[in-house]
């Protein structure tokens, strides 16, 4: 059967150097599919971009977090500073002006000339909002559009589709190349997206964004010899969101005992006059695809802000996490220690005198 993956690079539109870095991952390497920030300083960069390389599929990058709303302030008060920039006060967010704001964002890449081929979101809020992934799975079912996976959420006929799997990984250390192969070289049946972020070092950038000197690492990782030469197996197909296979077509190739399937890769001498036509890639087909249920995600949550996360990043592993799975209970926690140095119990554990 074939193992379709979907190689999405976040931050499209952020500047003009992680619009490069992400050109050159698609021209060059394994990315297949980005999403766009619509409302950052490298918007029309990316456009005009996206325009000269039609092989590479471009999703709505939803923003609530950085930079300043599309939306007149006085209508998304919830969402913003009294200046307009987004106060990422989460729990103040309201769903009615969370769908206005994604409207816009989504009219935007529209009037720009550019059909978004799926959703997702900044920080991942949407696996973090609830009324954010609300908004998203109408905004989805409207425009018949493909929404990033959420293992968790309770998935309904009507919602849009997605991936069977999703990989929220960085490949910014020493190991980032064996990560990544590792994850090539173990994917499951059906379609698995693996999330990135090239980027490129960019002086100009405020300080707030130093974080993109860790990325340029993993732009080597993306366009990795070793890793492309994994990606081609003839059991792989690199696709984007517009290409995801339809519940019939994944069952007609598991039923079949042979697959054509094949990965194609762009030339980037030839980049800007090669047709979507012209790349040997699964059809689109409108059919709804089977319920999700596995996600892969890191073992320790990620704190991208925080120096130690790189020490983190390095030495933890994956494992699959089961939809719908129990928080870890509140009986399974280690004790922890007051200022005064004593010991204090867990939240349901009764003190022994």
């Amino acid at each position: 059967m074939t193992r379709y993956v979907i190689v999405n690079a976040d931050d499209f539109g952020l500047s003009d150097r992680v619009n490069e870095a992400i050109r050159i991952a698609h021209t060059r390497g394994l990315v297949s599919s980005t999403s766009l920030l619509p409302n950052m300083p490298g918007f029309l960069h990316a456009v005009a971009l996206a325009r000269k390389i039609p092989t590479l599929g471009v999703g709505l990058h939803v923003n609530l977090t950085i930079g300043k709303a599309l939306s007149p302030k006085e209508t998304v008060a919830s969402l913003v500073n009294p200046d307009g920039t987004f106060s990422d006060r989460r729990r103040e967010w309201r769903e009615d002006e969370i769908e206005r704001e994604l409207g816009l964002q989504y009219g935007k890449l529209t009037s720009a000339g550019l059909l978004p081929t799926h959703l997702d979101s900044h920080h991942h809020i949407h696996l973090e909002v609830p009324a954010v992934h609300s908004a998203m799975r109408k905004l989805g079912r409207l425009h018949r559009i493909p929404v990033r996976l959420h293992p968790w959420a309770e998935r309904d006929p009507e919602d849009p589709r997605t991936t069977d799997f999703l990989i929220l990984d960085t490949f910014d250390t020493i190991d980032g190349v064996e990560r990544l192969l590792a994850h090539l070289q173990s994917l499951p049946e059906g379609c698995t997206e693996i999330m990135c972020h090239p980027s490129a070092p960019d002086t100009r950038m405020p300080s707030r964004f130093a974080w993109q000197a860790e990325q340029s690492t993993e732009l080597g990782a993306l366009t990795d010899p070793r890793v492309l030469e994994a990606a081609r197996h003839p059991s792989v197909a690199l696709i984007h969101f517009g290409q995801l296979p339809s519940e019939r077509q994944a069952t007609a190739e598991a039923d079949s005992p042979e697959t054509n399937a094949a990965v194609s890769f762009v030339d980037e001498s030839t980049a800007s006059g090669t047709s979507a036509d012209d790349i040997n890639l699964p059809p689109v087909s409108p059919d709804k695809a089977a319920s999700r249920h596995l996600r892969f995600a890191r073992t320790s949550k990620r704190k991208r802000s925080k120096r130690s996360s790189r020490k983190r990043r390095a030495g933890k592993s994956f494992r699959p996490l089961q939809k719908n799975r129990p928080p870890l209970s509140p009986g399974r926690r280690k004790p922890h220690r007051s200022r005064a140095g004593r010991r204090k119990p867990s939240a349901d554990r009764s003190v022994r005198r």
